[in-house]
């Protein structure tokens, strides 16, 4: 799509009201309407990420749950002023505090508990690390992509402004391409977060606590790639 081809129809749906009334010339309202359609586009993106960032989120809950839940319950009920009537919001504030604390200085309620208290705390931290770790990956990959798409859009935009072009014609011609060929991209940026939640949502069925990734960018072009006569000659 580009803004030479951007039709009456595409202009009137994407305007709104009072961008009809602000936008005067053809250009302007053709620009308006590409911003309000790439918008959009991204909305309706971050909206179905939405719903894969709640069932991670769920499966997180349920990893700590069975993983940590043990080692919590333990220490708060193990540590001097305990208190059996705490909720689970002031049992994780208490936590939170003998942590703060440091190891050395938790006190247990007797002499006899306390490396297993130590074996118990670091069992817990690493679980929910492990636990966290695979939503924490996909809300960093989320947020790369994000950043990247971006820049990489508002440095299309500024070659445009430094290209000899036309101000009025072929400058906001640039613009739309511009913003067409994002469009592309926030698809295929969704769609890989689509196999990155699939990946990790596995993980977590197989209840695979794993060290942390830095992506999964590789293992997403590994499995995509056509197995051409190059990749066969060189790698098989």
């Amino acid at each position: 799509m580009h803004l030479k081809q951007f039709s009456e129809d595409f202009i009137d749906k994407w305007l709104t009201s009072k961008d009809k009334k602000e936008y005067v010339s053809s250009k302007d309202k053709k620009l308006k309407a590409g911003v309000n359609w790439l918008t959009a586009i991204n909305k309706k993106s971050f909206s179905n990420l939405d719903k894969l960032y709640l069932e991670l989120n769920l499966k997180c809950k349920q990893c700590l749950e069975k993983h940590c839940k043990e080692d919590f319950d333990w220490i708060i009920n193990n540590t001097i002023n305990q208190n059996i009537h705490l909720n689970e919001e002031d049992k994780i504030q208490k936590l939170k505090n003998l942590e703060q604390k440091g190891y050395e200085h938790i006190q247990f309620i007797n002499t006899i508990s306390y490396d297993e208290g130590i074996k118990r705390i670091k069992s817990f931290h690493k679980n929910k690390k492990l636990c966290y770790e695979k939503i924490n990956l996909f809300r960093a990959i989320m947020i790369r992509l994000a950043n990247k798409w971006n820049d990489e859009l508002n440095v299309c935009f500024n070659i445009c402004k430094h290209k000899p072009l036309d101000r009025f014609t072929d400058l906001p011609d640039c613009f739309s391409t511009c913003m067409v060929q994002k469009s592309y991209e926030v698809v295929s940026n969704e769609y890989y977060l689509n196999f990155v939640f699939k990946k990790l949502m596995e993980e977590y069925e197989s209840e695979k606590l794993v060290m942390p990734k830095v992506d999964l960018l590789h293992s997403y072009r590994l499995q995509e790639r056509e197995l051409d006569d190059h990749i066969i000659n060189k790698f098989l």
